[in-house]
């Protein structure tokens, strides 16, 4: 017995394949994306941080009036620069000056000690006291000068009158070794501490070395190192 077979149909059950693909995988529920559908309610997404930068806009105006202001707070800050400065050079200067203007009265004033007083010990300190502060006063002086301060007596101070009139007065009394040596010793404590001020605040090396020497023979004199023995 004879059996058909269709020719088509044979070339597709040729064409199939022995083994068929394996079917895929079944989906875990669990490793699936979560998604909220109130997530937009419940967690907001943050708006992006601006970041701080000059304005662009506004075109030329605009950039120049930022330049204008910068350059007005470049102005105050050196103004305030330059103020500080001053205030410590003109300190500097009034130190100075009340050192030079007490040298020079001391000066005057050991004078009158040498030509009137009577004792030994009076006489010794007013010679000392003038040999001692003249050595050093030219220094001083021009010291004062390179600041652009005179040291005419108009301009740093005359004669103090008050000791004069004390001093005056004490020789009409018979005692004015007493009243002198006082004097002049307190003038020396007044003096050594005016020098010592100056000395911290001045820059110049050879300014600072003559404070120096004259407030060790000032405090000497005054007898400031006997007090602190």
């Amino acid at each position: 017995m004879y059996l058909y077979t269709h020719p088509i149909r044979s070339m597709l059950m040729v064409m199939q394949p022995n083994n068929p693909s394996p079917a895929p995988p079944p989906i875990d529920p669990s490793q699936m994306p979560q998604h909220n559908p109130y997530e937009f309610i419940t967690n907001p997404s943050a708006p992006p941080k601006k970041k701080f930068s000059l304005p662009s806009g506004g075109g030329k105006a605009q950039k120049i009036l930022l330049f204008l202001g910068v350059f007005v707070i470049l102005i105050a800050f050196l103004s305030i620069g330059s103020s500080v400065l001053n205030s410590g050079e003109n300190a500097r200067k009034e130190q100075l000056k009340d050192v030079v203007y007490q040298q020079k009265e001391l000066i005057r004033v050991s004078e009158i000690g040498i030509k009137k007083s009577t004792t030994t010990e009076a006489r010794n300190l007013a010679v000392t006291t003038q040999i001692t502060l003249t050595s050093e006063q030219s220094e001083l002086q021009d010291a004062l000068k390179k600041l652009g301060v005179k040291t005419d007596s108009k301009t740093i101070g005359g004669p103090n009158k008050k000791t004069d009139e004390k001093l005056t007065a004490a020789e009409q009394a018979n005692n004015f070794d007493e009243v002198f040596l006082e004097t002049l010793r307190a003038d020396l404590t007044k003096y050594a501490k005016a020098v010592q001020t100056a000395y911290k605040n001045n820059p110049s090396k050879k300014t600072k070395s003559a404070l120096e020497s004259q407030f060790k023979n000032a405090a000497t004199l005054a007898g400031l190192d006997e007090k602190s023995n």
